[in-house]
């Protein structure tokens, strides 16, 4: 069980119920939404809502306290429209890495994708692919994969 608090940047479909579970659990959770509507539903499950954005810099009303937990869930998947989605997915990272530092994160759990595999006709596991080849297992990727790896 955390005793801590938890920021998770990124309340969609796998951060939300992540949220909705810390809170069952009585974690104090501060949770992150892109979407104004979604605010009030958050707060509604006991999540402390902030409107944030990365867009690639960090935007947002008070983005500074969002940070100001033990914990971060890094729950933010690279934009499939952005011209060039590398290059803007590194800078979203790098603003997120300068505020949880400023803010005291001692953890960042970051909540990957299976993206970075290529689209192959078997089961695919971490061994196929080593840290630093990759290379090591061929076929076609999609661009938001080669972001997540980058």
């Amino acid at each position: 069980m955390i005793d801590s608090d938890v920021s998770i940047l990124g309340c969609g479909w796998l951060g939300r119920p992540l949220a909705q579970h810390l809170v069952a659990q009585n974690v104090s959770v501060r949770g992150s939404t892109t979407t104004p509507e979604k605010v009030d539903a958050l707060r509604d499950d006991g999540i402390e809502p902030h409107l944030l954005a990365l867009d690639p810099e960090l935007d947002g009303e008070d983005p500074a306290s969002f940070f100001e937990s033990s914990v971060l869930v890094l729950n933010i998947p690279p934009s499939r429209t952005a011209a060039d989605v590398t290059s803007r997915h590194c800078r979203q990272i790098d603003a997120v890495r300068e505020a949880a530092a400023e803010g005291g994160v001692e953890w960042i759990l970051f909540a990957s994708s299976t993206g970075v595999y290529p689209n192959v006709e078997r089961t695919v596991v971490e061994a196929d692919q080593p840290p630093g080849r990759p290379d090591a297992l061929s076929g076609a990727r999609r661009s938001t994969g080669g972001a997540v790896l980058a």
